[in-house]
């Protein structure tokens, strides 16, 4: 592989990450689903930095499968025996279209299936999507608190609840 290949790196959350590499005046910052080209030099040095590994294996950050060279990036990176994992872990937006559908019901399966064996940030992405689309299903809710430990419903509720005013 050579050094200026670029390698198309994808942000799957819905806040913004980044890495800085360890020899070279450089940092990437990725917003929320954003997806950028990093040289392959830039991008061998940065594993160098703690952190960024930890990045990859969780699907904050994911290598786009279109990279030329992608089943050799993935090994040179010592990820491909998560490769299956990662490529199947779901971004911010695409968790958000899959709880938008009507009815939620029908989506039950696929939601499951992602919170048990998904990455952590899939995971994480569905209970922050739930709570921005405020989500009240309660099979839903069960399966993303056994998930993540997040409970959708006491989060709604707590939002929902006004703040009174403390007397004097």
């Amino acid at each position: 592989m050579q050094d200026n290949q670029k390698i198309l790196i994808k942000n799957l959350t819905n806040h913004s990450v980044g890495f800085g590499c360890k020899n070279f005046p450089n940092s990437f910052d990725f917003n929320a689903g954003q997806t950028l080209s990093v040289r392959w030099e830039y991008l061998l040095d940065a594993t160098y930095v703690p952190g960024l590994r930890f990045l990859f294996e969780n699907s904050y950050l994911k290598i786009d499968p279109k990279t030329e060279n992608y089943e050799e990036v993935m090994e040179e990176l010592q990820l491909s025996h998560l490769k299956e994992k990662i490529d199947n872990a779901l971004s911010y937006d695409e968790v958000k279209r899959i709880l938008s559908i009507n009815p939620l019901s029908t989506q039950y399966g696929v939601i499951k299936k992602q919170l048990k064996e998904g990455t952590a940030a899939t995971k994480e992405n569905f209970a922050k999507a739930a709570i921005e689309l405020e989500i009240k299903d309660y099979t839903i809710n069960e399966a993303i608190e056994k998930a993540t430990g997040i409970n959708v419903l006491n989060t709604l509720n707590l939002k929902a609840t006004p703040k009174k005013k403390e007397e004097e």
